[in-house]
């Protein structure tokens, strides 16, 4: 039996450090968004860091500082389990002016703190992952190219990218809805959280399925908005899914007297308006684009339709 406990205590004894439990870290800041003019007196918003490991089964090497805000409930004495919304995308940035200020006016933050966060490599939160990626895509977008040009276009800064990002050490196998909760719990445990009400919205829903998975005994509740299940593909039916959209909302649009008075044959002329681009697509002066111009061509205009019809934002604009 000796024998037996001085093997256990040789093994202990011989564990690196980084089996040793990791404590995570608050630094409470001032604003750090852009847009700070309306934010940064405002006492029931709190901005604030979390330091992680990038590897929490291995806490010594890199570490990261994940941007999260506080908002504190209107109500002084507010229920114990807070809110935190998990974004969509993803890749969706959770840390804007207007998107705090939305939610400091949400019904839910009359009695209960809400929490959001930028999730490792997105936002504010640390790794930077290429932010001039999103300028090169909108100089492919607008160039006047092929469908096969702008893949091939596109796919090439893809690579150099990611061949940029493993030369500068980033783990990309730890940036995943696995790695996230494992932050939201230490979020979780360094606020003093006994549980907490998850509110996720598309990829935000597979986040939450991950948690409740692995921390079901961290919740409360929670609510999936516009669900991603788990096991199936989030990619590769955008097309279909695109032209689910436009039926539906043609449909709409005929169904509705007053639309289908103001927009006469919208399905038709909308189609035969796409059409025309494949001959001459729109060209219009930006600063940014390539000689001063930008063209926006069939493919192009489609994605731009897409968007518009993805996000709800946007819906008060239509003509249905």
């Amino acid at each position: 039996m000796k024998t037996l406990l001085y093997i256990l205590v040789a093994v202990i004894s011989s564990l690196p450090i980084s089996a040793q439990v990791f404590k995570p870290v608050i630094e409470y800041s001032d604003c750090f968004l852009e847009d700070c003019q309306s934010l940064k007196d405002d006492p029931r918003i709190q901005f604030a860091f979390l330091t992680v490991p990038e590897n929490h089964e291995n806490p010594d090497g890199r570490f990261l500082k994940l941007a999260f805000v506080l908002i504190k409930s209107a109500n002084a004495n507010p229920k114990p389990d807070p809110i935190i919304h998990l974004t969509g995308g993803p890749g969706g940035k959770a840390l804007t002016s207007s998107i705090i200020k939305a939610f400091k006016d949400h019904p839910f933050c009359q009695n209960r703190d809400i929490i959001l966060m930028d999730f490792r490599g997105i936002g504010l939160s640390e790794p930077a992952f290429c932010p001039e990626f999103q300028e090169a895509l909108f100089q492919i977008i607008t160039e006047n190219l092929t469908p096969a040009e702008a893949t091939e276009k596109t796919l090439k800064q893809l690579s150099d990218y990611y061949n940029k990002l493993i030369a500068d050490g980033i783990n990309l196998n730890k940036y995943n809805s696995a790695e996230v909760i494992k932050d939201l719990e230490m979020l979780r445990i360094a606020l003093g959280i006994e549980h907490w009400n998850l509110w996720g919205i598309s990829y935000g829903t597979r986040v939450a399925q991950t948690y409740m998975r692995d921390y079901p005994e961290s919740i409360r509740s929670v609510i999936m908005d516009s669900s991603v299940p788990m096991g199936y593909p989030d990619w590769g039916d955008e097309i279909i899914k695109y032209q689910r959209s436009l039926k539906a909302f043609f449909d709409a649009c005929k169904e509705n007297p007053a639309s289908n008075n103001a927009f006469p044959d919208l399905e038709e002329r909308f189609y035969n308006a796409m059409n025309s681009l494949k001959d001459k697509p729109l060209t219009a002066k930006n600063k940014n684009g390539p000689a001063g111009l930008a063209h926006l061509n069939f493919q192009d205009m489609h994605l731009a339709v897409q968007q518009l019809l993805y996000d709800r934002v946007f819906i008060p604009f239509s003509p249905g």
